[in-house]
């Protein structure tokens, strides 16, 4: 079994390759992406056993985030559910020609930045588990989930098989595999 543990965000884009002003007022696109996230998709959809784990706030937009990843064969049963906090967003405008793209993120708040270690239930995520992937992104978001990073690599240090850290930051061309 392969766990991965990062944020999940919100994918707002306009259409095309449309800049922001030429868009709104307008429609937009709603995906969804994370590192891990979409690490968990990749394993699940080449027929691995994975499990994701993040904190999301109980609402209607973070449900159908997960019923996603379900779809996809990830078993997301360890994500913790929140009552505070809210899902992190990250709007993208495409490039187009030599235009590059450009990325906005609103995570301030987000249910993972405010939980705490206690909150999570490590043991019950790792039983089973030979893998633990994370990125260095995640415990960036804030010092409660530093501390939860921290903790879930004792935690996976004592259960797990081996540990993953692809360290590094958003438009990186080279990141470094630990």
């Amino acid at each position: 079994m392969f766990l991965a543990f990062g944020e999940i965000m919100a994918r707002i884009a306009p259409e095309g390759h449309l800049r922001w002003r030429q868009a709104v007022p307008g429609r937009v696109e709603v995906t969804w992406g994370g590192g891990e996230a979409n690490v968990s998709a990749s394993l699940a959809m080449f027929g691995q056993s994975v499990r994701y784990l993040t904190a999301l706030p109980r609402q209607a937009i973070a449900e159908s985030l997960v019923a996603t990843l379900r779809g996809l064969g990830v078993d997301t049963s360890p994500i913790l559910w929140r009552d505070t906090g809210r899902l992190g967003l990250y709007f993208v405008e495409v490039g187009a020609n030599q235009r590059g793209s450009t990325v906005l993120y609103d995570r301030d708040s987000s249910a993972i930045s405010l939980a705490e270690p206690d909150e999570y239930a490590f043991e019950a995520a790792l039983a089973d588990v030979h893998w633990l992937h994370v990125t260095g992104i995640t415990p960036s978001i804030s010092q409660r989930i530093c501390r939860i990073y921290a903790h879930s690599r004792a935690h996976a240090s004592e259960l797990a098989g081996a540990l993953d850290a692809l360290i590094g930051y958003p438009g990186e061309d080279d990141l470094t595999n630990m």
